[in-house]
């Protein structure tokens, strides 16, 4: 086989034997290995580090329930997420391209891959890929373990996809272009600029009155000091 070729394989058992990987090894050569129901792994001789591979059950049991729920609803939030679980056990000795269906209604979304540790009881962020049009993603492993797949809440843009929901302003506008809320007191002229013309009017006709009383009352004064003097 030439170098930078890939070799399609159709497997009808999820174990590879280890010699095919040997035969690879340090050259450009990608095999892979269709497992079915939208399972295909894919291995470059040039990542295989082990010095004899041994045989590769490439079993993905999906939709499995090995990671505690409270655990991935700490990293997912409301997010859709699904566990998949690698049934050999162990490091690969070389990186293997897993290939597997979300659903045509993911495409556009970002993937992303979360590794459970079972010492912390907590998911790891591995690698993150976008959803094709065909459903389909990729994800790069170097050993097996229990992992997670969480598909983000927004969609690349440029897709169509219908916009998520903002989230709340707290103070200021979201970069929208509209105008900043500081909570300070608006100044006099804003205020009385906002305040509605009848209490405006009412407040006028009262100030009018009271300066009428106190007219009045000083020139009632003003004439009982004459009436005195005389």
């Amino acid at each position: 086989m030439e170098a930078g070729k890939a070799a399609q394989k159709p497997w009808n058992s999820a174990v590879v034997p280890g010699d095919i990987f040997d035969s690879i090894k340090g050259r450009d050569i990608t095999i892979n290995f269709d497992m079915g129901n939208g399972i295909l792994w894919s291995v470059n001789g040039k990542s295989i580090t082990a010095d004899k591979a041994g045989d590769i059950d490439f079993s993905v049991k999906t939709g499995a329930n090995t990671v505690p729920v409270d655990i991935i609803n700490n990293v997912t939030g409301e997010s859709y997420s699904i566990q998949i679980s690698l049934a050999f056990d162990g490091e690969f000795g070389f990186t293997a391209v897993l290939s597997t269906g979300l659903g045509k209604e993911n495409a556009g979304y970002t993937a992303s891959l979360y590794y459970y540790n079972e010492s912390t009881e907590a998911l790891e962020f591995i690698c993150a890929d976008k959803v094709a049009e065909d459903g389909t993603v990729s994800f790069a492993f170097t050993h097996t373990s229990d992992y997670v797949i969480v598909i983000d809440a927004e969609q690349e843009e440029g897709n169509n996809a219908a916009e998520p929901a903002q989230a709340e302003e707290t103070g200021s506008a979201a970069g929208n272009g509209g105008a900043e809320s500081s909570g300070a007191p608006e100044s006099p002229e804003a205020e009385r600029a906002g305040t509605p013309w009848w209490i405006l009017a009412v407040v006028l006709l009262a100030a009018a009155a009271g300066a009428g009383v106190i007219a009045a009352a000083r020139k009632k004064g003003k004439g009982e000091d004459e009436n005195g003097k005389r």
